[in-house]
């Protein structure tokens, strides 16, 4: 299927729905056009590629929809996601930082209960 399909076929009816409105507004064409012709299929391979950095899907970030990440992940095996995951770190830092590279780590939020 191409991505292109999922900006042209709107699952829920942009009049009817706020969130639909706010994904297709808030899309960028100049982020998409870098892989508008590709398939579901091919942008798995894109996102897997050696070639793609984690300057390329800063680059076209603004030009994914919803619906076109969930399609791409349904494709990918849990090894994919998360070389694909690798090129774009995500760094977070509040008590502790998480999201460093070469260390696993997970933050358990701690129960209202006691």
């Amino acid at each position: 299927m191409p991505l292109r399909n999922f900006l042209n076929e709107a699952l829920i009816p942009y009049e009817s729905d706020e969130v639909t409105r706010l994904v297709i507004d808030t899309h960028s064409p100049q982020a998409f056009a870098e892989i508008s012709h590709l398939t579901v299929g091919d942008f798995r391979n894109w996102l897997l590629s050696t070639s793609t950095d984690g300057d390329a899907l800063t680059r076209i970030a603004a030009g994914l929809t919803p619906e076109m990440v969930a399609a791409v992940s349904k494709l990918m095996r849990n090894q994919d996601l998360i070389a694909a995951a690798r090129k774009r770190p995500v760094i977070t830092r509040f008590r502790n930082t998480v999201g460093l590279p070469g260390r696993m780590s997970v933050r358990l939020p701690q129960s209202s209960d006691g």
